[in-house]
């Protein structure tokens, strides 16, 4: 994108063309004094001393002019100092650039109180995922996200409104939010094909967007600045997410109040599923998955107290390439040895995927055998296996402790 930018902020490079050029204003200068023709009066020297010689008449002259001089010199610098101190100096009226590979600057007049951008100017310079270095000034507000279950929560955990999504009008899958959180949120779509039409009608000042996005990064650009999350961690880290957004965004104060307060609930949490092992099983279209400790539900797991299992080596395939998910055939879901059990029961399981919980192999799980398991069943339940926000990460705290205290204390 070239050009200048819309708005309170934008991209442009970080080198001197790209630059807000800051215009000082101008310092004042003393005006030319003259000194006023002889009239005659009482103060004229060589009035008041006509029969004076000519030698002291120069001498006399030539300590006035001096004397004169010096106070002219003085005032020069009073003024100088005076007009400094009344304009206010370095105030910058600079207008953004930007362009598809540089960053970004906005500035307003500080001074300016009743400006409204004034009072959401901020600075921070951070790089994307694209390698581009992106410099906020001004807070924006009016932001579109291009993935809601990854960069929805973590954005309104930060504080920050949601103006449009891909999804959005699915508010049934959302309701681990805030009640009316996406109430005035624009649909845009899917997540895989994004209605670029529908983000360039909602205006947004700026676009949250993954390196998924790779293939309309330039159509994003052209619609408004964007910044590119990386989602590289994203299956072993749930606080990546996050932890970018509040860097490039501001918000490290609600970054810390949600730490404290995850720490906390685990806290109270961990009394209850100290020492015990668990297994996780997820049920998807054709296969069985488990998942172990290092994946983001084992690590939540590991921090209330449970040791999760593994499956041994050779057990089964990772899926999806990761490593912490192998998946399971029917004869070897003997692999799954802890002694309580969680069934994650994706409602798109497959009847032949569903029937395996029918089986004798199954039957024979040892905490199946004890009726030492739960199975979360995604029709009826809400759980997101893979929260990256306060709300979902609270709400499958929350829904742990209901299915799995009672569980313990049998």
């Amino acid at each position: 994108m070239t050009g200048s930018t819309s708005g309170p902020w934008g991209m442009g490079r970080s080198d001197s063309e790209g630059a807000a050029h800051h215009r000082y204003p101008n310092a004042h200068r003393p005006h030319e004094m003259q000194s006023a023709p002889c009239r005659r009066r009482a103060n004229c020297r060589t009035c008041v001393n006509p029969k004076g010689t000519l030698l002291s008449t120069f001498i006399e002259s030539a300590r006035s002019r001096r004397l004169r001089w010096s106070v002219l010199l003085v005032l020069a610098g009073l003024l100088l100092l005076t007009a400094c101190d009344s304009d206010g100096s370095e105030q910058p009226t600079a207008t953004p650039t930007a362009t598809t590979t540089a960053t970004a600057t906005a500035t307003t007049n500080a001074t300016d109180t009743t400006d409204p951008a004034s009072q959401r100017m901020f600075h921070r310079t951070v790089m994307d995922a694209r390698g581009i270095e992106v410099t906020f000034s001004v807070e924006p507000e009016a932001i579109a996200v291009l993935n809601l279950p990854a960069l929805g929560d973590p954005l309104l955990t930060l504080g920050y409104e949601i103006l449009a999504a891909p999804g959005a009008s699915a508010v049934d899958q959302y309701r681990y939010l805030p009640e009316g959180a996406l109430a005035d949120t624009v649909d845009i779509g899917t997540s895989r094909e994004i209605d670029l039409e529908a983000l360039a009608a909602a205006a947004p000042e700026l676009i949250i967007a993954t390196d998924q996005n790779a293939e309309i990064y330039d159509q994003l650009d052209a619609i408004a600045p964007t910044y590119v999350v990386s989602t590289a961690d994203i299956g072993t880290d749930r606080w990546t997410i996050i932890e970018q957004l509040a860097d490039a965004l501001g918000g490290e104060d609600e970054l810390a109040a949600y730490r404290a307060d995850y720490v906390a609930r685990v806290a109270e949490l961990r009394p209850h599923f100290d020492g015990h092992t668990l297994s996780f099983a997820r049920l998807v279209p054709d296969a069985l998955l488990t998942y172990h400790e290092h994946s983001p539900i084992g690590v939540v797991l590991e921090e209330i107290g449970f040791d999760v299992t593994e499956a041994e080596a050779g057990a089964g395939t990772p899926s999806g390439g990761e490593n912490y998910i192998v998946e399971l055939s029917a004869e070897q879901v003997g692999q799954l040895t802890g002694e309580y059990l969680i069934v994650y029961n994706q409602n798109l399981a497959s009847d032949e995927a569903r029937a395996l919980l029918e089986t004798d192999v199954w039957q024979a799980v040892p905490a199946v055998a004890a009726g030492r398991y739960v199975i979360i069943d995604t029709s009826e339940t809400d759980f997101l296996l893979l929260p990256w926000g306060r709300y979902g990460t609270m709400h499958d705290l929350d829904v742990l402790e209901d299915l799995l205290v009672p569980l313990v204390q049998q």
